[in-house]
């Protein structure tokens, strides 16, 4: 009965330890789904979301899908530790040019912003770190995009509401 006693206090003791050191809450996914806004002139998809929670951590994502005149979106909003992986190649604020491609990091709305972009097939990313990344968990806005140059990409960027969606998770 002592034992039980003990492992009951430890296992309290651990789960206030790591549930204090969360760097921030986690909004249940339906919330987020009013952040990934129409566009208009694009057709979408109705926004799908999951919520993860093992060893690693926990997470928060939800996708909408976009189409125009042979133009894709695929936006996401992800939150808790693959938002660190994520924004890990614009982490070191560097430039990389290519003939085919480059990669750069940039501000946007006030939001340090990276850009992934493939000149020879037109697609590529536009991530936004949203808040940052804090004992391995953050959010980001990734808008992935095909057919498309990468100045249109970042202006739709702009068209949605970044500032609410790191309000959402303080």
């Amino acid at each position: 009965m002592m034992m039980k006693r003990i492992y009951l206090v430890i296992a309290i003791s651990l789960s206030i330890i790591i549930s204090s050191t969360r760097a921030f809450s986690l909004p249940q996914y339906p919330e987020l789904y009013s952040m990934l806004v129409d566009i208009k002139g694009w057709k979408a998809d109705a926004p799908a979301g999951s919520y993860l929670s093992g060893s690693m951590g926990e997470m928060v994502r939800v996708e909408r899908h976009y189409k125009k005149d042979g133009k894709r979106l695929d936006i996401m909003i992800i939150g808790g530790a693959p938002a660190d992986s994520i924004w890990m190649p614009f982490q070191m604020d560097m430039a990389y040019e290519g003939e085919e491609a480059f990669l750069k990091t940039t501000i946007l709305k006030g939001f340090k912003t990276g850009v992934s972009h493939n000149r020879k097939d037109s697609t590529g990313s536009v991530v936004v770190l949203v808040k940052e990344i804090t004992e391995g968990s953050g959010v980001v806005f990734v808008l992935d995009y095909v057919n498309m140059d990468f100045n249109e990409a970042l202006k739709v960027v702009e068209l949605f509401p970044l500032n609410k969606i790191k309000s959402r998770f303080e």
